[in-house]
């Protein structure tokens, strides 16, 4: 390896060891920079030169000393004062160049790496990091350092906006947390539950005392608490004040059925959720007391829903009431039940012989070919809550080749979005008396076993299109981080339309060969919408005027010309 690859490789490498190798790296790259790519040994052909500028993406202004380096790290070098930076490549090769820097989102953040060659000038476009940052004290203004600060994001995941964790940091020594590396997103922080321990304060048959959760500002609950949007680059200081309460022995007997048995016998675990009533996010610990067979701990004053849901064999749940007013609590028996199974009857409505869909099921000593619906359909549940335990089951093995009834055993009261995928055709219909589980979360409850019925069908349509950009590819490519568009078909209405995306070159055709017939919006845009809340009819409306509206029938073909839609 040469000795100016070793020094782009080496500045790679050690570009994390401080400031110190920064510098001592940056003056042996800077003397042998000219050379990079002249004694690259795997080049050939005439020498271009790929030159480009790193750019803040919000103030557009230079950014100097940013790291660029080509996804395989055969070139790197820092940007100068100007934000420019330059390579020597092989005429015609393509790279793909990544750009970071402390204080931005790197590539590490938004996977998005800019295409370049020989003779081209680019502009590589870094996002500022936002930050949340403030102090916990205590209603008598002392800090408490280890006090864990947690931070909950609004996320898009399958269409349909939640509430996720996004990380948790603890307190310093005068109170102090910190958020970095944020993205453009809506926020919110909380506390956890501190217990106050100190054994000078907290003597033997003394009061045991503790600091409830609070979301920023001053709220006891997750609905009461500020939503915090942050715009690229901002800082946002939210400070909180938790207050000491006093604590109370709590202990809820657990019994299976009406029995208490064996009951650990088979239980691998069991996940115990405290919350307060009316409210879905838990904030509060109690533990299992396996030899007691009872779940205890301390709360302070306040009425809490119990959940607790057993792992094993037989998975089962159960919840419970429980109000703690000035005094020791002895509450009702948690009855632990058995989980319920969920059903779907699968209809084919087909135009073509199904028989060459089909899967072995079995083991070894049993092996048999499954046919219909268990071979190609994969259906799922998903938690439609925020903060929702996993709970949506396994489907059960298929019991014979030609079934067409699926079980998914095994799953915890709550409320889910049913999801279902097809080797074959599409689904046309999924109903439950009434509802359409297409669109609408569904309920289940303890022991409940409601048949759904599914209809698939296999008329699909198929749309062809171009993207047309507005703009210059190179322009283009600055502001996504790609030269390439990203197209959506995104189903409007309550058909059994299925949302799509497809990356497509600039003037270049796309095609969706199956598409299940329905009402669709299709739109191109600069780069990825990984965030596109497409199951939400109300936020999709933000895309009224974008893109066009296209109706396709079963065995339809149709096309369309689309602009690229730039990001704003």
């Amino acid at each position: 390896m040469s000795l100016p690859r070793m020094a782009a490789r080496g500045w790679y490498r050690r570009v994390r060891c401080g400031s110190v190798c920064v510098i001592a790296v940056w003056v042996w790259l800077s003397i042998f920079s000219g050379t990079i790519s002249a004694q690259d040994p795997e080049s050939s052909g005439d020498q271009n030169t790929i030159r480009g500028t790193v750019v803040n993406a919000v103030t557009h202004l230079p950014v100097a000393r940013a790291l660029v380096h080509s996804s395989d790290d055969r070139y790197a070098m820092l940007s100068d004062g100007d934000g420019h930076f330059e390579f020597a490549s092989s005429s015609g090769r393509q790279v793909w160049l990544l750009a970071r820097k402390p204080g931005f989102l790197g590539d590490r953040n938004t996977g998005r790496a800019t295409q370049a060659s020989g003779g081209s000038e680019i502009t590589i476009a870094l996002t500022p990091e936002s930050i949340i940052k403030g102090r916990v004290s205590t209603n008598t203004g002392e800090t408490i350092p280890g006090i864990e600060v947690e931070l909950l994001t609004r996320q898009v995941r399958d269409g349909y906006a939640r509430w996720t964790a996004a990380g948790t940091v603890q307190t310093k020594s005068d109170g102090s947390f910190r958020f970095a590396e944020l993205g453009s997103a809506s926020y919110k922080i909380t506390t956890h539950e501190f217990m106050d321990n100190d054994p000078v304060v907290n003597g033997t048959g003394a009061p045991n005392y503790g600091f409830p959760p609070v979301y920023f500002p001053a709220a006891s609950e997750f609905s009461g608490g500020a939503t915090i949007d942050l715009a690229a680059g901002q800082t946002f200081e939210a400070n909180l004040t938790i207050t000491d309460q006093q604590y109370y022995p709590v202990r809820i007997p657990v019994v299976i059925g009406d029995s208490n048995g064996e009951m650990n016998a088979g239980m691998a675990g069991m996940d115990i959720r405290v919350k307060l009533q009316g409210q879905s996010e838990p904030g509060y610990s109690l533990g299992y007391n396996a030899e007691m067979h009872r779940i205890e701990g301390q709360l302070p004053n306040g009425n809490y829903t119990v959940e607790a849901h057993a792992f094993g064999q037989d998975s089962t749940s159960g919840e419970v009431n429980l109000r703690v007013a000035g005094a020791p609590v002895e509450g009702r028996a948690l009855v632990l039940e058995e989980n319920s199974s969920v059903t779907l009857q699968v209809k084919e409505e087909f135009t073509e012989d199904a028989r060459s869909f089909a899967a072995n099921g079995g083991d070894a000593q049993h092996p048999y070919l499954v046919r219909g619906p268990q071979a190609y359909f994969y259906p799922r549940l998903e938690p439609a809550d925020d903060f929702a335990p996993w709970g949506g089951g396994a489907v059960r093995p298929p019991g014979d080749s030609s079934n067409a009834t699926i079980v998914i055993q095994n799953v915890f009261p709550g409320r889910y979005w049913l999801r279902l995928n097809t080797g074959r055709g599409y689904v046309a219909s999924a109903t439950m008396g009434g509802m359409d589980l297409l669109h609408q979360p569904f309920d289940v409850g303890a022991a409940s076993n409601v048949p759904i019925q599914v209809t698939l069908r296999d008329d699909m349509a198929r749309l062809d299109g171009t993207v047309a950009s507005t703009t210059s590819q190179s322009a283009m490519g600055s502001a996504s981080g790609s030269q390439y568009a990203w197209v959506y078909c995104v189903p409007v209405g309550d058909g059994p339309g299925r949302f799509q995306e497809r990356a497509v070159p600039p003037e270049q055709k796309f095609s969706f060969p199956s598409l299940p017939p329905g009402t669709y919006r299709v739109m191109a845009f600069a780069s990825r919408k990984q965030d596109l809340p497409y199951l939400d009819a109300e936020a999709m409306r933000a895309y009224d005027t974008k893109g066009q509206v296209i109706q396709l029938t079963g065995g339809q073909s149709a096309s369309v010309q689309l602009q690229v839609i730039p990001d704003e």
